[in-house]
């Protein structure tokens, strides 16, 4: 029981840690994802959004082989405009409290 509840309390501070990364890396490590081509959270909620016209923005973008700064400029417009990052936080802060309250049927 109680290697459960350390894996489990392992998962948790990982997550936790994930975000207080992404908090400090902040906009280099978003750029490095989008260069990449990652499909992070906060362009999913700009996806989610997003007008038609900007979906087919970042339709375009993402296909492409290589994004250069005018991709990521714009990208980077839309996700200030839908407070997507904010939104990616409050997101994870929620999955962390459930999966903290889920904890608490275990004694210390």
């Amino acid at each position: 029981m109680q290697s459960i509840l350390f894996l489990t309390h392992r998962y948790l501070f990982g997550a936790l840690a994930g975000v207080l990364v992404a908090a400090s890396f902040g906009l280099s490590a978003l750029a490095a994802d989008f260069y990449e081509g990652k499909t992070t959270l906060p362009i999913i909620i700009i996806f989610q959004k997003g007008n038609e016209e900007e979906r087919k923005f970042l339709k375009e973008i993402f296909k492409k082989e290589k994004r250069n700064e005018d991709d990521f400029s714009e990208t980077l417009a839309l996700i200030n405009k839908y407070k997507a990052v904010q939104v990616s936080f409050k997101r994870a802060e929620y999955f962390v409290n459930i999966s903290y309250n889920a904890l608490n049927i275990f004694s210390p």
